[in-house]
């Protein structure tokens, strides 16, 4: 007889993981520097929902909620372990799963094996923490550091945020990845899942590097980020 899998249960508070160096010192996490880019989808978008005399947070909670549980839902296939949505609204659970099943296709036709999930790292070069979803070998043997999104769309910043997960995972596990890739889960059945190769991955790194060092100035000039 086969043993149950075991249940992860979902985190929402996960997001908000405080991260600290060697030395105990509270450091800020990958997205916290992005913050610092400006978002103009976002901006419009709020635009629109006021326009349409929408409330702003509603608007953004259901779908990023529908996003949680269909990452945690991929984390849990990640493990081999199944989610528990006990306590899930179905609504909300629906729509992940309609994404989760879009992962399952793209994850069936990859054959990666899981090397590490949700790896949090902290640098004590930039100072900085942050969370990468998946390391996973290619049947070939190459190392992929990959990113999950859930948006409508695959932002630039996402690109960065990858770049800056791959800088940590070789500075705290003396590799580097050969390979950094974004798939954006949709939540639309209408919308397909999308893979994405991050180019151009030293410009990115030292790009992202230059945020950490502007960052950090502004908090030096007394300057809230």
């Amino acid at each position: 007889m086969t043993a149950p899998a075991k249940l992860l249960t979902l985190d929402w508070l996960r997001s908000h993981r405080t991260y600290r160096t060697s030395d105990g010192k509270k450091v800020p996490g990958v997205t916290s520097v992005l913050q610092l880019i400006p978002k103009p989808a976002l901006l419009a978008w709020a635009w629109d929902c006021g326009a349409k005399g929408l409330d702003l947070e509603k608007a953004r909670q259901r779908p990023a909620d529908a996003g949680t549980i269909c990452h945690a839902l991929i984390e849990a296939d990640l493990r081999g372990m199944e989610l528990d949505r006990s306590n899930l609204a179905p609504d909300l659970l629906d729509k992940a799963e309609t994404s989760y099943l879009r992962y399952l296709e793209w994850r069936d036709r990859e054959h990666w094996t899981p090397v590490e999930v949700e790896v949090v790292m902290v640098s004590e070069v930039w100072r900085i923490g942050g969370t990468a979803d998946l390391i996973a070998q290619r049947p070939d043997g190459r190392l992929i550091g990959c990113d999950f999104k859930s948006g409508k769309a695959l932002y630039p910043e996402a690109a960065l945020q990858l770049c800056a997960y791959g800088a940590l995972y070789a500075e705290t596990h003396g590799r580097q990845l050969d390979e950094l890739v974004l798939v954006r889960v949709p939540q639309d059945v209408t919308d397909g899942l999308e893979v994405q190769v991050v180019a151009d991955v030293p410009a990115k790194t030292m790009a992202f590097a230059a945020l950490v060092e502007a960052r950090r100035r502004l908090v030096e000039a007394g300057i809230r980020v």
